[in-house]
């Protein structure tokens, strides 16, 4: 299966993400959300080679709900896509609370530049984090918390 070029090569003046001709816009999607995930549910301090990554969204689970600040949560998320992902283009960050489910819900629409052609790839994200476990849109099990 063809992949981008590792590690990813970003052209400094227009963001493009560089790929090898041959790689396929579904195989594109799944690293991006790869990637989103990864920096989501990762909490600051994890990674001993950098301490501020991650944007730590298991935490907001136990919060009530009065107290809980969704526009926190979105600024919180594009500030730490735009940081470690920056060839990721944020459209749209939504949280939600779940409260039947004790859940939080995360939609994120994004698109990604690309070369060999394709000018970009545009896709959404929905995680749904709970106490036990974290789901994708297609009902994938990600880990338990």
């Amino acid at each position: 299966m063809p992949a981008p070029f590792f590690p990813l090569t970003i052209e400094d003046q227009t963001g493009t993400l560089m790929l090898d001709p041959d790689t396929k816009i579904e195989d594109m999607r799944e690293l991006m959300n790869f990637h989103i995930k990864n920096i989501l549910l990762s909490c600051p301090g994890e990674r001993i080679w950098n301490p501020d990554f991650g944007a730590c969204l298991k935490k907001y689970l136990f919060e009530l709900e009065t107290v809980l600040d969704l526009e926190d949560i979105a600024i919180t998320i594009r500030q730490q896509l735009s940081e470690f992902a920056p060839y990721i283009n944020i459209v749209d960050v939504l949280p939600r609370i779940l409260p039947e489910d004790n859940a939080l819900l995360i939609n994120i629409r994004y698109y990604v530049n690309l070369n060999s052609g394709q000018s970009s790839m545009m896709a959404v994200l929905q995680l749904t984090i709970s106490e036990f476990d974290v789901f994708t849109s297609d009902g994938t099990q990600l880990s338990p918390i």
